[in-house]
């Protein structure tokens, strides 16, 4: 007899982002949160890094409502990615359908990312969010 069990829709987001943080030594923190700020989910690791979970996702939501404006004014596509440098970090947030990707990443232990392990990892982000 077999038994298949659905996970809920934090356990599955959990589920995601847990691969990519896993996917580098150097991925301190990953945070999906909506355009607002609003955090959804979130998965970490120690780190002697001190980081404000609820600072990163403003940063985040900043990154994309100013710019909006400028991309606006110069008549180019929405924004998708954005890279944000501090440091010791850099934050790393990418725009995935009507929520926001945040990666803290120590760019000092491991640079650059694995932009293939990434993609995929966002790639079932998106069917899982779309389903959602």
């Amino acid at each position: 007899m077999k038994f298949w069990f659905k996970l809920s829709v934090r356990e599955s987001l959990i589920k995601h982002l847990t691969s990519i943080l896993r996917s580098s030594d150097g991925t301190i923190l990953v945070i999906l949160c909506d355009l607002d700020g609003l955090s959804i989910a979130k998965i970490g690791r120690k780190s002697e890094i001190q980081i404000n979970p609820n600072q990163i996702t403003s940063l985040a939501s900043a990154a994309f409502s100013v710019s909006e404006e400028n991309w606006e004014d110069l008549d180019i596509k929405d924004q998708v990615i954005s890279f944000t440098y501090f440091e010791k970090v850099c934050l790393i947030t990418i725009k995935i359908n009507h929520t926001l990707l945040t990666i803290v990443h120590d760019y000092y232990k491991d640079w650059p990312l694995d932009a293939d392990g990434l993609a995929s990892s966002m790639y079932y982000l998106k069917e899982k969010l779309e389903e959602f």
